[in-house]
């Protein structure tokens, strides 16, 4: 149903560069459920390159993700959430995915507090060797190469790009 169940504000993230960050309204425990999307409605699904390349490059660039390692589905799919989530990236991330059947569920891996931003870590993300071929092919790289290629460099926890 993409609407949150737990209560958040969006507003200039934390993380220089980065636009705006969604952020807790209250406490919450680990485990906690923060929003469940149908695969099939919620997300813009993309099975190939020809279907790739007719969406908005700029989405594609800054939006679109694989499914994450933990979870029941098996694919190469890429997504992209129709409504944004406003998580940028840090290895100290405090949400995750789980692709379960049909549904995305995003969660709280850790207790948050009131006023903390969400964050989720793109290295959760599988490695799609056809989305990452392609994206190589127009001199880009996914959010998952983004978040490694971090870690190497300077090992900063942030970025400025956002899911």
């Amino acid at each position: 149903s993409n609407e949150f169940l737990v209560e958040t504000d969006i507003k200039e993230s934390t993380i220089p560069n980065a636009g705006k960050g969604r952020f807790f309204s209250k406490n919450y425990n680990k485990g906690q459920i923060v929003r469940v999307q149908c695969i099939n409605s919620e997300l813009h699904v993309f099975k190939n390159v020809s279907e790739l390349k007719m969406a908005d490059e700029d989405m594609i660039l800054n939006f679109a993700h694989t499914r994450c390692a933990n979870s029941d589905v098996q694919t190469t799919d890429v997504y992209v959430n129709k409504e944004r989530l406003f998580t940028n990236h840090s290895s100290n991330n405090n949400v995750a995915f789980k692709y379960m059947g049909n549904n995305k569920y995003t969660y709280t891996t850790r207790d948050v507090l009131l006023g903390e931003e969400m964050l989720q870590n793109y290295n959760d993300y599988t490695p799609v060797t056809w989305f990452e071929d392609y994206l190589h092919s127009i001199g880009k790289i996914s959010l998952r190469e983004f978040a490694l290629s971090l870690h190497e460099n300077d090992n900063s926890n942030e970025t400025s790009s956002q899911q």
